[in-house]
């Protein structure tokens, strides 16, 4: 992966008095490139090793502050390690003068940048909960020259559990990989059909300055050896990761190998190394924001489970070529009320009911729960009930809890008919004066405080309505025909008609043919013989 990023205050500063130096500098002897391609950005914990690809070689390494670090002899494809840097190094420019055997062949200088990336501590600016239950923390960030900028929130549970899907090709389930410093334990939650030889790899940038840029390398950081699973009894294993360079703390990548007969098939995932022992699994986020401003919101739904409700921040950005991150608590903390309607046991269908202000607090009523955001435990608050002067106590004593309160109601069965059969598409509301506190379709039931509502019907432009008043413990049934049902005793009426007309047809008929025969005995008679 090769990424070039503009920045132009961090010039290479490389000269020579004549010709050029082959020189390479890297983190590893496995990382060693010529400075020609460019000069690696270093951090605190790096190594810095060189090498002569020419002839011996002599190098003064002087730190940010010019004094000198140290004299080396280089032999011809010797990799040297120079210096290891600490905490206690200055960041900044770090000079390399390198001067030849050769008589006459003059100096070289050149330099490589040092680089300690500042703490990015974010402010809370605003909270807030809306009555779905989506939980919004604002912020405010100071950036400076920070950017590849990104936030993660995270809940109760640790995310130093890295999930590795298991190909289907292999079997189901998944490999959990758990980090402690050098060692990586590898549960297999899974059941294998196919025999695999299992390894991953921890992959990270690592950037380098090139004339006015800086360009990003892929680097491999370290590495377990292939571990064979089977078909057998599954038992965890704890594996060596053997360092390629030394670990950097930040974003990185596992690279996870699965080799089969089939074949090789690779899975990736981000982690965030925030130490020397573990790592954090990035999807194990409640939520995650890329591209992050100096004003952002962090959002997250309460209707998760609470062990996913935020309790601290994770943010992630690099500085001149280098990652760094912060971890930030989240001080104000979330909780939830579901409103039952008794004695049905069911939710609440009154979408008006409130909460008298909570001073120092944030909440929302929506769907029958209540949701409180406060920094302070235990809360009390009062559920305002409409159309009514009744309230309701409500008492939250922990932070990240879901609780339930039953509240006395009725219950409204409503239903909607076309010619007697029951209607799905009909739109009804209930209204409580002139606030419509519930809706439905077809035929819903509504669980309510005591009161008297309005319930409203449409269909196809047609409307109905009825007055309802709803007692505790009580059911209301209502009916809305939208079409021209006939009635039994019309039904009956339709018949004998029916019956009266069929039977003065047969009256009539009978009489018609009753008359001709007369008609015809008259007419014989005059024309007789005479």
């Amino acid at each position: 992966m090769l990424l070039l990023v503009s920045v132009p205050a961090l010039s290479v500063r490389a000269q020579a008095a004549s010709g050029s130096l082959q020189v390479g500098l890297g983190y590893s002897p496995g990382t060693l490139t010529p400075i020609d391609q460019g000069t690696p950005v270093y951090t605190t914990g790096d190594e810095l090793w060189v090498v002569s690809y020419g002839e011996p070689l002599n190098v003064e390494l002087l730190n940010s502050s010019g004094k000198l670090e140290g004299n080396f002899v280089l032999g011809h494809m010797q990799p040297t390690l120079l210096h290891i840097f600490t905490s206690s190094d200055k960041p900044g420019r770090w000079s390399f003068n390198v001067t030849t055997f050769s008589p006459g062949s003059g100096n070289y200088y050149f330099s490589v940048a040092l680089v300690d990336p500042p703490l990015v501590l974010p402010q809370m600016i605003s909270d807030h909960v809306d009555s779905s239950g989506l939980l919004s923390f604002g912020f405010k960030a100071n950036w400076g020259t920070a950017y590849a900028t990104s936030a993660c929130l995270v809940g109760q549970d640790p995310l130093d559990a890295v999930t590795i899907p298991i190909p289907a090709s292999l079997g189901t389930g998944q490999l959990i990989l758990t980090r402690n410093g050098s060692l990586t334990t590898i549960q297999p939650n899974a059941r294998i059909v196919t025999p695999f030889t299992f390894w991953f790899e921890l992959h990270a940038g690592r950037s380098y300055e090139v004339t006015n840029a800086l360009i990003t390398r892929d680097s491999e950081e370290a590495a377990t050896a292939p571990l064979p699973f089977s078909a057998g009894p599954l038992v965890p294993s704890t594996v060596g990761v053997v360092s390629s360079t030394s670990v950097r703390e930040g974003r990185a990548t596992i690279r996870a190998f699965f080799e089969s007969p089939a074949g090789l098939q690779t899975f990736q995932t981000p982690v965030l190394i925030p130490d020397t022992s573990t790592w954090a699994s990035l999807p194990g986020c409640s939520s995650s924001i890329n591209g992050v401003g100096s004003n952002f919101t962090a959002s997250v739904s309460l209707k998760l489970a609470p062990n996913h409700w935020p309790r601290s921040m994770y943010l992630m950005y690099a500085e001149s070529g280098v990652e760094g991150f912060s971890r930030v608590p989240i001080s104000l903390f979330a909780s939830v009320v579901n409103l039952v309607a008794s004695p049905w046991s069911a939710p609440l269908t009154d979408s008006g009911l409130r909460l008298a202000p909570l001073p120092g607090a944030t909440s929302s009523v929506g769907n029958s729960t209540v949701y409180i955001i406060s920094g302070n435990y235990p809360v009390e608050a009062t559920l305002l009930i409409p159309g009514s002067s009744a309230t309701l106590p409500l008492l939250i004593s922990q932070p990240f809890t879901i609780s339930s309160v039953q509240l006395p109601a009725g219950k409204i069965m409503a239903q909607s008919l076309l010619n007697g059969e029951a209607l799905s598409n009909s739109t009804l509301s209930l209204r409580l004066g002139n606030q419509t506190i519930a809706s439905g379709k077809g035929s819903p039931t509504f669980y309510l405080p005591p009161g008297s509502y309005t319930l409203f019907a449409s269909y196809r432009g047609t409307n109905r309505s009825q007055g309802i008043e709803v007692v505790i413990n009580n059911q209301n049934s209502v009916s809305f025909e939208f079409g021209n049902p006939t009635s039994q005793a019309d039904y009956l009426l339709m018949v004998t008609a029916v019956i009266g007309t069929l039977a003065s047809t047969v009256l009539w008929a009978s009489l018609v043919r009753d008359w001709r025969k007369k008609s015809k005995f008259r007419r014989e008679g005059s024309n007789g013989p005479g």
